[in-house]
Parts: structure tokens; sequence; C-alpha cells
């Protein structure tokens, strides 16, 4: 597939520590930092070792705000982060995990942000699905299995 224009792509996160979403997360986009159509930034605390060694940038979220791209947040909390900006984004939030099953995010917090209008959610199975949609009474757009970059790309850029 040719384009004329590269893809900037950023994922907001709070760590790329030894997890099973990390290591699929981090195997995905190095596979997508190495096509020249795109240019990855990962926003993150750098400060804390990954579960793989990374092949694009990692940078701390207070940059964020200079980014224009496609942005996937990969938690609430992460998704409030990319909310606040007012830069030219497209923003996602991939919900890889139902967090707010067994933390202490209370509906008010979390269906404010799974609500905004402006962001489309991406479950990680159907059952997520069923569970994201009955929660928050908002359609997820699309399904993506362990951050494979082809059902990626195709959610994100169609």
């Amino acid at each position: 597939k040719a384009t004329n224009q590269m893809r900037n792509l950023a994922i907001i996160t709070k760590d790329l520590s030894p997890t099973q979403n990390a290591f699929y997360l981090i195997d995905t986009l190095n596979k997508v930092a190495s096509d020249n159509e795109y240019n990855v930034m990962c926003y993150t605390n750098p400060l804390l070792p990954t579960v793989k060694a990374v092949k694009f940038a990692c940078v701390s979220p207070y940059y964020f705000s200079s980014f224009c791209g496609t942005a996937v947040a990969t938690d609430i909390e992460s998704a409030k982060t990319m909310l606040k900006t007012n830069s030219n984004i497209t923003k996602f939030l991939y919900l890889w995990d139902i967090e707010w099953l067994r933390s202490g995010l209370g509906f008010e917090e979390c269906s404010a942000v799974l609500r905004d209008e402006s962001l489309s959610i991406i479950a990680r199975s159907e059952s997520h699905k069923k569970i994201i949609e009955n929660y928050c009474n908002k359609p997820v757009i699309g399904i993506l299995d362990d951050w494979n970059k082809e059902e990626m790309e195709e959610i994100l850029w169609t």
C-alpha cells in the first residue's frame, strides 16, 4: 500500500513494564516503526524498564500537547491526558482491559471519558465490546486482538 504522506502515530500509556499488553504493544510498534510510512511516538514513563527492546521514541506524556496525528490511549488515565489536548489529533482509546471493574474509578469519572464525542473506542474482544457498550451506551468502533498490526491499521486509517 502506497501513501504520499508519513502517518504520525502516538500511543499514550502509563508504562511499558513486563505485562502481556506491553509485550504485544512493543512488538507491534517495533514493526510499525520499521515501516517508512510511519512516525511512531510512545508517550509513557520513560524511566521504567520495558518488557522488551523498543525501536521507537518513548518520551514523557508531558510533551504530548505538541503531537499532531493519530493517537491511541491505552487506559482511562492516558485518555484523560489525550482529551486535554487541543492539537490536531484523531483520538482513539484501546481498552485492552476493563479496568473499572477492579479499580477505584468511579462511574462518573470513567463514563465521562468513554462518552467523550471526540474519542473512538476500540475493544480487545467481542466480550469486552459488549461490556463497554453496556457500560457507557456508546458503540465500539472495532476489535483489535493483541495489538495486531493489520487490524490496527484498518481501524485507525479506514
